[in-house]
């Protein structure tokens, strides 16, 4: 199998011949042939290291860069997914390894801030740090001190008047926790012996936490306007250099949850150096920045459920899960075709309304493209027999009656414990319901979706939700039958078991409908294809999601028109999501690439799905 590079992960589709039939790839195995992982915390950790915490360092020159290096074991080179170079390697703490990617990016607030905002999209780091020289603000501030910046003043912000330039600063804020943590660190001086000994005599280095300035010159002196003007307007800077306010801007700007620091050791005081004092303190205060960022990540190992949140999550996680839009054909006029939305179905005032004579509304507790799920008291005799749930459709002439009568009549000739249990259905004949339909099943407790708002999912849990879903589809499958909208709403939980509900779209193999939900579809449903194959598909997009808390939803209307429809479906095909492989399993993830391939035809059966998650693997889950 072709090499592969850690960026090139976040698609990775592993060879054919490395997914034989109900095995985990060789790439996943040892020498013994036992799957590589092993369950710590519930957090699955591989040979690699693909489970372990990742910091990413910035930096603006190449002495800075080639002595971040020195640092390293196990280094090498790398790209993200975008293409761009990373030496990449490891730096032990006392609760393990951390995986770092290190980079030069050149001098600039601009150059920073773009690095700083890809590697956070990219590489979704635990933390992101910059870590270089500067030059000193204060007095007491010596050559080799290292200044851990609380804030990043922009002093290129300001408003000339005939009296001089008045600050108006730009600020950028470390963030807070690793602030304290900082002074911690700071106070107990435990870094200093994480410090090379690189022969050089002088006073033992201090650690400042405190602000420092940014801007796009470079200072050589202390008798320039410039520098009166730093020490006068900024007066709590204690060093001054070109890249942390971009940086910090950068690092942020995505909602992420990455922390960002800008870690500088004072390589000039700004007054007049002597010759030769750049070749050497210049390596020196970068070791000393170094040295504290190491002890700084001793102090911030992530715990498991945190990973969890950070390691796969897009920029903007942790969202809430949406519940996407639901494409499907109305036909009309112009023969047009469109999204569906959940604003579509009316919104009304129904507690305490009766369905069918027995059931009362209670509250809404679902909204769905095509129709809206109530929770209901079944009453009878003169008393509660229990609660249900109500699933209502407004009276419609339209598909959207064919898809609810449809589901109605699938339901009713279902009977699996793998899925939701249908009570009844029919058309309300009076009160403010009059006309609309029904059907009640059971009433689950929570969804997928409503699960993964709070936590993904994490080993045994996530491996026994996959072999729930897995049944209920087998079940699907042997009756020809297409679930057809896959997705983290419609997995419920109904006591000690995952089912599968929403039977709106569930039609025999064979069929020719471009409809399902956006994010979770096959590539071939929207050219019409229905094959048991698009739930395979959509299956391990819902394993993702679940594992990872990525969020799948694309937020975008189409006009309707057949025109807008035709080309929406010929440019705006989603991607299979990118997620790490290192969140989930390695046999999970090895089945979740062999189930996303493009082509339906390499994609494994749903009887392969189940065989290969009731295999037993070393550490595996074990079914039942």
């Amino acid at each position: 199998m072709p090499e592969v590079s850690r960026g090139e992960r976040f698609s990775l589709a592993h060879d054919e011949r490395s997914l034989p039939f109900g095995r985990a790839p060789e790439l996943l195995r040892d020498g013994r042939g036992s799957v590589v992982g092993r369950p710590e915390d519930d957090l699955w950790v591989t040979r690699d290291g693909m489970g372990v915490p990742r910091v990413v360092i910035l930096t603006a020159a190449l002495v800075e860069y080639r002595t971040v290096q020195e640092f390293l074991s196990r280094p090498e080179n790398e790209s993200s997914a975008s293409g761009a170079p990373y030496t990449v390697g490891y730096l032990g703490v006392e609760a393990g390894e951390w995986e770092v990617w290190v980079t030069c990016i050149g001098q600039g607030n601009i150059a920073a801030a773009l690095q700083a905002s890809h590697a956070v999209q990219e590489l979704r780091p635990e933390l992101i740090a910059f870590v270089g020289t500067a030059g000193s603000l204060k007095s007491d501030v010596r050559l080799g001190d290292v200044v851990y910046a609380t804030k990043v003043y922009g002093y290129e912000s300001g408003k000339q008047t005939d009296h001089g330039l008045l600050g108006r600063p730009s600020i950028e804020v470390t963030d807070p926790h690793t602030t304290q943590l900082a002074f911690r660190v700071a106070a107990q001086r435990a870094w200093l012996r994480k410090v090379p000994d690189n022969g050089l005599e002088g006073p033992t280095p201090e650690a400042h936490v405190a602000p420092i300035a940014a801007g796009e010159k470079i200072h050589t002196g202390n008798r320039s306007a410039l520098y009166d003007y730093l020490r006068q307007a900024f007066d709590d800077a204690h060093a001054v250099e070109m890249e942390g306010l971009g940086f910090l801007s950068g690092a942020t700007f995505w909602p992420a949850g990455t922390k960002a620091v800008v870690v500088r050791g004072v390589s000039d005081r700004l007054v007049d150096k002597a010759p030769g004092q750049d070749a050497v303190m210049q390596p020196t205060a970068c070791r000393h920045a170094m040295a504290l960022l190491w002890e700084l990540l001793e102090n911030c190992w992530p715990k498991a459920d945190a990973m969890w949140g950070r390691i796969a999550a897009p920029p903007g996680v942790r969202r809430a899960a949406p519940n996407p839009h639901t494409f499907v054909g109305l036909p009309s006029k112009n023969g047009s075709a469109t999204l569906m939305r959940r604003e579509d179905i009316p919104a009304l005032d129904l507690v305490g309304e009766v369905v069918d004579g027995r059931y009362r509304l209670l509250r809404e507790v679902g909204r769905g493209s095509l129709n809206v799920v109530w929770e209901a008291e079944e009453f009878a005799f003169g008393g509660s027999l229990g609660r249900v749930a109500v699933k209502l459709q407004p009276p419609q002439t339209d598909k959207r009656y064919v898809y609810f009568s449809r589901e109605a009549a699938i339901m009713a000739r279902l009977d699996s414990p793998s899925l939701l249990p249908y009570r009844c259905a029919g058309t309300q004949r009076d009160g403010k319901l009059a006309g609309w339909n029904y059907i009640c099943t059971a009433l689950a407790e929570l969804s997928l979706r409503d699960l993964v708002n709070e936590q993904p999912l994490q080993g045994s849990e996530l491996v026994s939700m996959m072999r729930d879903v897995a049944v209920g589809l087998l079940e699907l499958h042997k009756q020809r039958l297409v679930h057809g909208d896959i997705k983290p709403a419609n997995i419920l939980r109904l006591g000690e078991r995952w089912v599968i509900g929403d039977f709106g779209l569930t039609q025999k193999t064979g069929a020719h409908e471009p409809e399902g939900t956006i994010g979770y579809m096959a590539p071939e449903r929207f050219g019409g294809t229905v094959t048991t194959k698009n739930d395979v598909y959509s299956f391990a997009v819902t394993a993702v999601v679940a594992g990872s808390g990525l969020t799948r939803s694309d937020e975008r209307t189409l006009d309707n028109t057949q025109y807008q429809v035709l080309r929406f479906l010929a440019t705006n095909v989603p991607d299979p999501p990118a997620f790490r492989d290192a969140i989930f399993p390695p046999p999970v993830s090895a089945l979740i690439h062999w189930s996303l391939r493009p082509e339906p035809a390499e994609r494994p059966s749903m009887q392969d799905v189940l065989d290969f998650l009731n295999e037993d693997y070393d550490g595996w889950p074990r079914n039942g």
